[in-house]
């Protein structure tokens, strides 16, 4: 299952949808609501496809709605991460990262920023995201999500980029959109995200590098 937190951002929304519906994607997503948007109910009223379950609740950004996904639907065979900025180009590109990533592994598409390959919107396998117990590290709110993922990843020196998949990143640091009031909200906490991780890692990393190498021999 997909994780699709947005909020006030309709137009992205009406965008994911329509090509949503042109590439053929046909994959379980929780849509994530805030029940405080300013736009929330033209959010609700959206043409969204039968595969996406609506969770309207109080704001809890995007690493609690990743926490809370994982904490309802446990059993998931794999969990990705999506974002309202992401223009997708691929036919098929939910089902493709699914298969490559299958129960144990990752997969990603073909995201570069400024010349550098990034794992910020994963696919993980469930059986991955269930060992190491959690989707989002507890008390992250945006920031370092995907990067405890990309870290992890990386330290073992595994590559499963899928080169055939673009998953283009409208966001305003590239100048593909306007800076809102979301993206605002987000750069005001992202310095405590930054602590937030880095204390975990002090405390919990190689242990976590340790079993995941155990049990899946990476």
């Amino acid at each position: 299952m997909w994780v699709f937190a947005t909020r006030n951002r309709v137009e992205n929304c009406k965008r994911f949808i329509k090509l949503w519906h042109e590439l053929e994607a046909s994959s379980p997503i929780y849509l994530r609501l805030d029940d405080d948007d300013p736009a929330l109910e033209e959010m609700k009223s959206l043409p969204w496809p039968k595969e996406f379950i609506m969770v309207v609740g109080p704001r809890v950004r995007l690493g609690g709605s990743m926490q809370e996904m994982f904490k309802a639907y446990p059993n998931e065979p794999f969990y990705g991460l999506l974002a309202d900025d992401l223009v997708p180009e691929t036919m098929h590109w939910d089902k493709k990262l699914i298969d490559a990533a299958g129960l144990d592994d990752m997969s990603y598409a073909d995201e570069v920023y400024e010349k550098e390959v990034r794992i910020c919107h994963p696919c993980i396998g469930g059986n991955l995201v269930r060992h190491v117990g959690f989707f989002a590290i507890p008390g992250l709110k945006h920031f370092c999500t995907d990067t405890f993922w990309e870290q992890l990843y990386h330290h073992f020196g595994r590559d499963n980029r899928q080169k055939d998949i673009i998953l283009a990143h409208a966001h305003f640091n590239f100048n593909q959109s306007a800076k809102d009031q979301t993206y605002s909200d987000s750069q005001a906490i992202r310095q405590d995200d930054k602590r937030t991780f880095r204390d975990w890692k002090e405390k919990h990393w190689e242990e976590t590098v340790a079993s995941v190498k155990e049990r899946f021999g990476w």
